[in-house]
Formats: C-alpha cells, structure tokens, sequence
C-alpha cells in the first residue's frame, strides 16, 4: 500500500514539473484549419418514401411466405430482391455530400454587408433569410466537392434542397462553428462491468482482422 502511495505521488510529482508544450505562433498562423462539418444530401428525396413503402412490402412477403406456395414465394423474393438493388442504385446516384466550414466573425460581417446590398428593403438578418444563407454558402461551403454561388445555393434551395434536407445544412453551419475538439476528447467511455479491458464485440471484431 505504502509502495503504491509513493509511486503514485511520484509520478504526480513529475507530472507537475514537466515543461509545458511551447506556443508556436507560425504553426498557428499556417497551419490552423477551420473546423468544417458533412452531411449527405440527396437529389430526390422522394426516394425515402419508395425506401419506406418497399420496406413495408418486404415485410409483409416475410411475414406470409412460410403460408405461400414455395414457387410462387420464391418468385415474389427475387422480385423484391431486383427491386431493392434497383432502388440502392438510385439513391446511391442522388446522395452528395455538403461540406461546410465554421463561420467566422470577419465573415459574418462581410455577409451582413453583402446582405444589405441585395436586400436594400429588408428587416431581416442574413443568417434569417435564405438569400443570406446562401450567400454564406458561396463562401463556406461545397457539394459533392463543388464550390457554388449564391444563386446556385438558392436554385438548389428552392429545388431538390428545398424544406427539411434545407434546414440540416442551416444546422450543420451553426454546428460547424460552435463545436470544439474538445467536446468529443473529454467524452467517458463506459465499459460493462466485468467485461475485459478494451473489451466488447467492436474490439473482439477487429482484432481479428
């Protein structure tokens, strides 16, 4: 017991007398990033309704296939099979992604100012309309790696963009700018009792690749 009181009151002791790490203001001043933030966004999004009423169907036809003529319910699964690859395909060729970066104070006066410019008569902020918030995407943001203007953004906003895949980009920027890394680093981790250290199905999963 005593060992262990004095190992451990040693090593806080070196802790506290290690050098701190030294500010390097040139890596700040070229090496800082922005944080930025993703997310998928889809061309048609009425795909979710057919991916929903497909679902249905294929639960049904499990439900019921064991009650069915075998033929006639193998016949019935390899259809809905085709269908479904048909329908992955599709929604694999409408998804993109968004990325957007943190919003700075420099920008969010620049956007103000380009703001009133177009909207002379407005009561309105820019973060409040979509026209600012396109405006800002000009600058903060990309989809599928593509750099848009501000009437792109808006086409898009009042197309495929339009309503509730619009809000998550509004989100997402927001997010991108209040997040920190810390905020994922000081996250505890629980472990089941009794189970071995770094354990679980994740690990026993991968240590076996």
């Amino acid at each position: 017991m005593t060992e262990n009181l004095t190992t451990e009151t040693h090593t806080q002791a070196e802790a506290a007398t290690e050098d701190p790490p030294t500010f390097d203001l040139n890596r700040w001043l070229g090496e800082g990033k922005r944080h930025t933030r993703t997310l998928t966004v889809y061309l048609d999004p009425g795909l979710l309704g057919e991916a929903q009423e497909l679902q249905e169907r294929i639960k049904a036809h499990n439900k019921g296939a064991s009650l069915q003529d075998p033929q006639e319910a193998a016949q019935q699964a390899a259809e809905l099979q085709e269908q479904q690859a048909e329908l992955e395909a599709r929604i694999r060729a409408s998804k993109a992604e968004v990325t957007v970066e943190a919003l700075s104070d420099t920008d969010a006066e620049a956007f103000a100012a380009e703001y009133a410019q177009v909207e002379k008569n407005s009561t309105r902020q820019w973060d409040q309309s979509i026209v600012g918030t396109c405006i800002a995407l000009a600058k903060l943001g990309t989809i599928g790696g593509e750099r848009l203007t501000a009437d792109q953004w808006h086409k898009l906003s009042q197309g495929p963009l339009a309503g509730g895949q619009w809000a998550r980009i509004k989100q997402t920027i927001l997010l991108a700018s209040q997040e920190t890394p810390d905020r994922l680093t000081t996250r505890r981790i629980v472990t089941p009792e009794g189970a071995p250290e770094g354990g679980g199905e994740a690990s026993e999963a991968a240590s076996q690749e």
